[in-house]
């Protein structure tokens, strides 16, 4: 997740030992609505052989950790994205859900990246319990700090969508949506263009959950139609500095309308429906039941007014 307009980092350290205290001060305005700055907190760090971990003193034991798997996922991400992360990051692991809330303004987050700085902070708790891993988290973070180092101006579905691909579906949002609801939106008109999604994400939970959503189906879509190293040959494109419809046109021999309207097509299948109604089975047939119980208290309405019409009429036979 990338905080924009981003303002300041600071800390002071002593450099004499690898394990120090740490001020940090995190400054982070969000793009619209400036957001109250994060308590001062002491910090200790861990340098690792590629990675400098700064931590709340109960994360000592993460920290080490955190820097044991880096070179791993640093590994791997190189060899999907086909990209060097040639920069030594920093990660900060934080126990303090309030005051990481407060630098993201929302409850959703749990990490974001600064690729200005070559950053990624992890609200570590929430990170490391399910439906997270840290070390998916960790992957999907550095993700964002390799394609902006190479691809600065990358669109952002573009970038969620390659990230959360190449960390196994990870995102770094908690999100009770399915991704069977993709198919219902593609029938009813509601997906969103993909060029509403270039520069930023909804704000509200449930679009911002959709935006992920549909970030990771698009790529998905694009490694299963034109193979994994598709995704290669779009970023070397970018990085080459072709546009992203030119990028697209070169990597994939099709336009990015072309290719998006095939993906819109893709959910509407007959097979996607089904697997969105067995998903919400249970809400399905208690609509069902509701919608049942109100026909049929209408139709015995309907029913008692007649007949006390024709009690009426058997009572005054006559009358005009």
């Amino acid at each position: 997740m990338r905080i924009l307009n981003f303002a300041c980092i600071h800390w002071r350290a002593n450099l004499s030992t690898h394990r120090h205290g740490v001020f940090l001060m995190l400054f982070l305005l969000a793009a619209v609505t400036p957001l109250p700055s994060a308590d001062a907190q002491e910090l200790a760090s861990f340098r690792g052989t590629a990675v400098d971990v700064y931590h709340t003193r109960t994360l000592a034991d993460a920290a080490r950790e955190t820097a044991a798997v880096y070179p791993a996922v640093k590994a791997e991400l190189e060899a999907t994205l086909g990209l060097r992360a040639d920069f030594r990051p920093a990660v900060i692991l934080l126990a303090d859900r309030a005051a990481f809330e407060q630098v993201t303004g929302s409850r959703l987050i749990v990490a974001y990246a600064v690729p200005s700085k070559m950053l990624m902070v992890i609200d570590f708790p929430r990170a490391s319990k399910e439906p997270f891993s840290a070390r998916g988290i960790l992957k999907h973070e550095l993700c964002h700090l390799i394609l902006h180092r190479h691809v600065p101006s990358i669109p952002r579905w573009l970038d969620e969508g390659i990230c959360q691909w190449a960390s196994d579906g990870l995102a770094e949002i908690l999100s009770g949506s399915s991704g069977a609801s993709l198919s219902w939106l593609s029938v009813s008109g509601s997906v969103m263009p993909l060029k509403s999604l270039d520069i930023s994400f909804p704000q509200d939970g449930r679009g911002m959950a959709l935006a992920y959503e549909q970030s990771r189906s698009v790529v998905d879509f694009i490694t299963s139609r034109y193979g994994r190293n598709s995704v290669q040959n779009i970023l070397t494109s970018l990085g080459q500095g072709l546009s992203v419809d030119e990028a697209f046109q070169v990597s994939l021999r099709t336009s990015l309308p072309a290719l998006e309207r095939d993906w819109q097509s893709s959910l509407g299948t007959w097979p996607r429906l089904v697997a969105y109604l067995m998903a919400h089975i249970y809400t399905v047939l208690f609509a069902f039941a509701a919608l049942s119980t109100v026909a049929g208290y209408v139709r015995y309405r309907i029913r008692k007014r007649r007949l006390r019409e024709e009690d009426e009429e058997g009572m005054f036979p006559d009358r005009p």
